[in-house]
């Protein structure tokens, strides 16, 4: 299967997501059928959902128009390629109009990537999937789940690293000066220092300031999500500005010119007879490390 341009992905993934629909429907109408029809269902769907998937990754740019046409932010690095894929074919409506991610399908990202690891083709997936029975930590699993734990244990520390690459960058911003000051009180139940919230506010040409109409969200991980992509860029262009003073200036371990989030970033570096960048993500760490330890002899010398 080959897509070449965004009409024949848009209607690859539009027909997908409508069988899904369709499919659920009739086994939803038959809860017998629902019960027992769930894993051959999902068998045949995820065949047809790795050739899609297959075709959209080797055209990168029609992949990310079609993201772009569903609000679906791209996978970055270290994370896994075909969840953004998952929550366009597998999306469901919300009420009121629009879509939203079906959560209970996040694992089909995982068995797509495992099925695309062994190699598998899209006609002999449900067979495949149907007869997988394999040993994970010391435990035979089968089918569905042993795909996903599969693919969970080979691929766990780039989780691991992307976890903890968000953590810093989340602490990073925390610690920053900000953008603004809220002046007055928002009750909310927790005042923890590192708190979060989101606050929903409007433009008031007349006062020419924002007015806060309401605390929209109060769960700290949800807000640390949605700020995720912002402190990221924060994080990084900060990350980078320190590994430039530490080429410039020689920075020892314990110069008292640090910040605390600094501290931690140069944590990060090994000094020796060279400087290497900072484990951050995107830009920052698709560069090589011959390339910065060139530039970094360059900046010393």
């Amino acid at each position: 299967m080959k897509i070449m341009n965004i009409d024949e992905a848009l209607l690859a993934v539009n027909d997908y997501h409508g069988a899904y629909k369709a499919a659920l429907s009739s086994e939803q109408a038959d809860k017998d059928s629902f019960k027992t029809n769930g894993h051959e269902r999902n068998y045949v769907l995820l065949a047809e959902a790795s050739r899609i998937c297959a075709a959209l990754l080797a055209n990168p740019e029609v992949m990310a128009q079609v993201l772009t046409s569903f609000g679906i932010s791209a996978a970055g690095e270290n994370q896994n390629p075909f969840g953004p894929l998952v929550r366009a074919l597998f999306r469901k409506e919300k009420k009121g109009g629009g879509t939203e991610f079906n959560k209970s399908c996040w694992k089909f990202g995982n068995i797509l990537r495992f099925i695309r690891d062994e190699g598998w083709k899209p006609e002999e997936v449900a067979d495949q999937l149907r007869s997988l029975e394999r040993p994970v930590d010391g435990k035979v699993k089968k089918k569905l789940l042993c795909a996903e734990l599969l693919d969970r244990a080979k691929y766990s520390h780039e989780d691991d690293d992307t976890r903890r690459t968000n953590a810093l960058a989340l602490q990073y911003m925390l610690e920053s000066d900000g953008i603004g000051v809220v002046e007055g009180d928002i009750e909310v139940e927790d005042k923890a220092d590192g708190r979060l919230i989101t606050l929903a506010a409007s433009w008031s040409a007349k006062q020419g300031k924002w007015i806060i109409r309401a605390v929209a969200v109060t769960n700290n991980d949800a807000v640390a999500k949605a700020i995720m992509p912002e402190a990221l860029k924060a994080y990084e262009a900060g990350s980078m500005d320190l590994l430039k003073r530490v080429a410039q200036q020689h920075i020892q371990m314990n110069a008292a010119n640090l910040t605390a989030s600094e501290t931690r970033m140069f944590a990060e570096m090994q000094i020796g007879d060279f400087v290497w960048p900072v484990p951050v993500p995107n830009a920052a760490k698709a560069r090589s490390k011959a390339k910065a330890k060139d530039e970094a002899n360059a900046v010393v010398a």
